[in-house]
């Protein structure tokens, strides 16, 4: 699992991590957005570990995380909209347009 975040909240969340994958996941996140990496804990990290383990151990079905999507607009309203789907339910892409 690889994750990032800054101020404005968790921007990068991958569960299949490759081998050389981080890296290019840096190189690309370092420029698109001039990001530089620390390994340093960051809250919205911290937040996201927990839910994730309550998550995976059957306690939580609900994320509470800050969020901060980057994209068009339209990507933007997906992404929100994929936020209203409701745990344990599918649906089309169809359905969500």
């Amino acid at each position: 699992m690889f994750a990032a975040a800054n101020e404005q909240g968790i921007f990068i969340f991958d569960f299949v991590v490759r081998k050389g994958s981080i890296d290019k996941i840096k190189d690309r996140v370092a420029k698109k957005w001039q990001a530089i990496f620390v390994d340093k804990p960051h809250k919205s990290l911290r937040v996201l570990e927990q839910q994730i383990n309550e998550y995976f151990s059957g306690k939580r079905q609900v994320f509470e995380l800050k969020l901060n999507f980057s994209g068009t607009e339209f990507q933007q309203q997906v992404f929100n909209a994929l936020l209203d789907i409701p745990f344990g339910q599918t649906i089309s892409y169809q359905q969500l347009a």
